[in-house]
């Protein structure tokens, strides 16, 4: 998530809400030992493991995809959306699905394979849905049928301007669904800044993230539960971002989990805005973006099983990042991004 001055922002319509206080933590050490490997094209919002289990895949701020090894940090650029790519996933017909913040969902077909200079082939999927551009696209999962989730950070406002959905306390997001005759279908409108989304290893529920009431909400789509909504993780001590695909990770004392990046840490003054009057969030929404309230400089990132319980959390500092906003787990290392660093943190999680 980044600032932008070039279009003015959009009028705030905050709502009062009330919001439990955040619990402690720890205070953050430094990672005994990780690597930082530098992107070229700007901060990174999503990072994946791609298809061939073996290499990563990274969005950057310049609207490029790069293919990264893990062992290296050596990179290849294999498309250019044309925008602003956010969310990212590799699914069964061997395509890359980009969730843009400019152009909408996106697939990606011809993908190169390493070693090879080629670049692949941007087409819009998704540009509006009940006449509603899809902008500020977020994240998309699969289901086993082709059935694709996707959400929508805001209707109001533009992934630059993505604090005044924050300040407004009031939801503005959607869940979308993508048929596999090509229908889409909203969902749910409304929803507080849905944000990561990734299928559960059972294939019965959605996990989503909403950053701003600090949850992970789960949503069953198939078996005796469809149409149940529950929040397996509920008044988290920091503002979650992207969810990692569930994977089985053998041999680890978890198996299957999903990982979400905290973009930032709870802030009191943000949550003491929702109950007041607001005309005092409105004028915080009139101040330079630099005197908004800044993320402290920490590194946090939750793992949860498959029935949604917490099993693993990574906080900590690093030299050069902080405000982790994507990660992706691949052989015993924790792959973070940052929307403030044009870097890849591996950290070893086993």
């Amino acid at each position: 998530m980044s600032s932008a001055t070039e279009q003015p922002k959009p009028p705030l319509r905050p709502a009062r809400r009330s919001l439990p206080t955040a619990p402690r933590v720890p205070a953050a050490a430094p990672f005994p030992e990780a690597r930082l490997f530098p992107l070229v094209g700007g901060p990174a919002e999503d990072v994946v493991v791609d298809a061939d289990g073996r290499h990563l895949l990274v969005e950057v701020e310049d609207g490029g995809i790069l293919r990264i090894d893990p062992a290296t940090g050596a990179f290849r650029r294999i498309a250019h959306t044309g925008g602003r790519p956010l969310g990212l996933l590799p699914v069964r017909d061997g395509s890359l699905l980009v969730c843009d913040a400019d152009r909408g969902l996106l697939r990606v077909t011809d993908l190169p394979s390493p070693g090879d200079a080629s670049t692949g082939t941007v087409n819009v999927l998704i540009d509006e849905a009940d006449g509603v551009p899809l902008r500020f696209c977020s994240n998309v999962t699969e289901d086993t049928d082709g059935t694709l989730w996707i959400t929508q950070s805001s209707t109001r406002f533009s992934f630059p301007h993505y604090m005044g959905a924050v300040l407004e306390h009031r939801g503005s997001g959607r869940l979308l669904r993508r048929d596999p005759d090509g229908t889409v279908t909203v969902v749910a409108d409304e929803v507080d800044f849905p944000n990561g989304i990734a299928l559960a290893s059972d294939g019965q529920s959605l996990f989503m993230v909403e950053t701003t009431t600090y949850s992970v909400v789960r949503r069953w789509i198939h078996g005796p539960r469809t149409g149940e909504v529950d929040r397996p993780v509920t008044n988290h001590a920091g503002f979650p971002d992207n969810l990692s695909e569930f994977r089985d990770y053998s041999g680890t004392d978890t198996g299957t989990r999903t990982w979400f990046a905290d973009v930032q840490q709870r802030s009191a003054p943000l949550d003491l805005l929702g109950r007041l009057p607001g005309v005092i969030a409105t004028a915080a929404w009139a101040l330079p973006d630099a005197l908004l309230p800044q993320p402290a400089g920490v590194v946090q990132v939750t793992a949860v099983d498959a029935d949604g319980a917490t099993v693993r959390t990574v906080r900590g500092t690093w030299p050069g990042f902080s405000n982790a906003t994507g990660a992706a787990e691949l052989d015993g290392v924790l792959y973070l991004v940052s929307k403030d660093h044009a870097a890849l943190l591996a950290v070893p999680v086993r």
